[in-house]
């Protein structure tokens, strides 16, 4: 093995072999400014979802309208037409608002949970350096 790939690795006894990082660019961060941004994602707020359970509802209440168009003879034919109308809004509205449930979620991938636990695990990784640095 040349004397460069062994600077960039070693073996362990289980027969792992270590990596050593890349080199790269990287930017300095005062804690403070790291503090901030940690204060800014804690404070961000996402709405929970409700066009899920709107729609769910809407789609429910169209199913008693369905019942009732095939269970009954109506006696007056506008009954009949206010009841299928009635039927339609509630379908076609459950739907869109489920599409849009679906929509805003697929927008929200990134959680400001996530980036915190990734940011912790940064920090976690300097403080065991630090700790090392003081035994």
């Amino acid at each position: 093995m040349s004397e460069n790939q062994s600077q960039n690795k070693f073996e362990i006894s289980q027969q792992y072999e270590l990596m050593s990082h890349q080199k790269g660019k990287a930017y300095p961060i005062s804690i403070s400014e790291w503090e901030f941004i940690k204060k800014k994602l804690e404070k961000i707020n996402i709405k929970v979802n409700d066009f899920n359970k709107i729609g769910f509802l809407l789609l429910g209440a169209s199913v008693p309208c369905l019942i009732t168009l095939i269970a009954t003879e109506f006696t007056d034919v506008r009954y009949k037409y206010l009841v299928i109308a009635l039927f339609f809004i509630f379908l076609i509205c459950g739907s869109l608002s489920l599409y849009f449930s679906k929509e805003k979620h697929e927008t929200e991938i990134a959680k400001p949970t996530e980036i915190l636990n990734h940011m912790k695990l940064i920090e976690s990784r300097f403080e065991s350096d630090d700790k090392k640095a003081n035994a």
